[in-house]
């Protein structure tokens, strides 16, 4: 494993992420005698989603491409999905993650108001009210 490798696996099993190894993970079948079972860091090939007995951090393997860039907000990012999703289900999914508390709610409204969602251009910051420019 690289350095890379370790760096992002060392930040993605945080406290509260657990760690699971499945034997035939590359078999392309699967059974109950194959389910995962928690295990080290170490020797981890699975990092689940649960989060204690009713909760998830969400861990999702996404089949479309895409690219996650950090917001002028520090700790909040933008999704940019390279895949076209027809109007319904787009609002669907937007209100499906407001309701989990991944996006705001509010800006799912004004979204769905102007028809599209929007995002800063890369790099943009936002400028803070009442602080004047030098």
């Amino acid at each position: 494993m690289n350095i890379l490798d370790r760096i992002v696996r060392d930040r993605v099993l945080k406290p509260g992420r657990t760690a699971y190894y499945q034997k035939n993970l590359d078999s392309g079948t699967y059974s109950t005698a194959d389910e995962p079972v928690v295990a080290h860091p170490d020797s981890a090939n699975l990092i689940g989603s649960s989060y204690g007995l009713v909760e998830h951090l969400p861990v999702i393997d996404i089949d479309v491409p895409c690219v996650l860039v950090e917001s002028s907000t520090p700790g909040h990012y933008h999704l940019y999905i390279d895949h076209p999703v027809v109007d319904e289900l787009y609002w669907q999914m937007l209100e499906a993650m407001a309701a989990a508390g991944v996006v705001q709610k509010a800006y799912v409204g004004v979204s769905k108001r102007r028809g599209q969602t929007f995002v800063r251009v890369p790099g943009l910051k936002k400028r803070v009210p009442g602080l004047k420019k030098r």
